[in-house]
């Protein structure tokens, strides 16, 4: 269950998607960088025919050859700068990845915990009902004070807001992490 969340909250994730097209970005950048320094050949060709007073043809052919010879190892440290570049986007991919799975793991055992601490909490206060209903007959019979069924109703009460107070808990968690997967909330 957790890998399934996990799976879906780096496929959905909007910091996921930007930084792989920042990589893809880089990468173009660095072939970029690369045919820049690289040798080129361009064959150059053309036709042209005019009509206006005497019907001349003209063909032109060329080749244009560019080598970066004496470029002062400029075109090597372009090279170098574009890779580390790449490195670096690739690693804050990764970096990334880890901080989100880490926040994807830290909401979703939130969330296990809380369901228990729920179920718990639950079970608290059907006690503390049960204890307060003992109470209302022990007071009936003039064995318990009315302090004492007092402070039974404080119980049950405090009960009931840490069971709430629970429950709101969870519903944040909860919104964390649908957040984190990419989910609508």
């Amino acid at each position: 269950e957790l890998e399934e969340v996990v799976k879906k909250a780096l496929e959905n994730n909007r910091q996921i998607n930007q930084q792989l097209v920042t990589i893809n970005m880089r990468k173009l950048d660095l072939l970029s960088t690369k045919s820049e320094v690289s040798p080129s050949l361009n064959l150059l060709a053309g036709y042209s025919y005019n009509q206006l007073g005497q019907k001349e043809k003209e063909c032109r052919v060329g080749i244009y050859v560019e080598i970066p010879l004496f470029d002062g190892e400029r075109g090597k440290t372009e090279i170098q700068i574009a890779q580390k570049e790449l490195e670096k986007e690739k690693l804050d991919f990764e970096k990334l990845k880890q901080e989100i799975c880490a926040k994807i793991r830290d909401n979703f055992y939130k969330l296990k915990r809380l369901e228990k601490r729920i179920i718990f909490l639950k079970l608290s206060q059907e006690k503390q009902k049960e204890a307060l209903e003992i109470a209302k007959k022990m007071f009936s019979q003039g064995i318990l004070t009315p302090q004492e069924v007092r402070e039974r109703e404080i119980s049950l009460k405090q009960a009931e807001i840490d069971y709430l107070s629970a429950l709101a808990d969870y519903e944040i968690v909860k919104t964390e992490l649908l957040k984190n997967i990419g989910e609508k909330i």
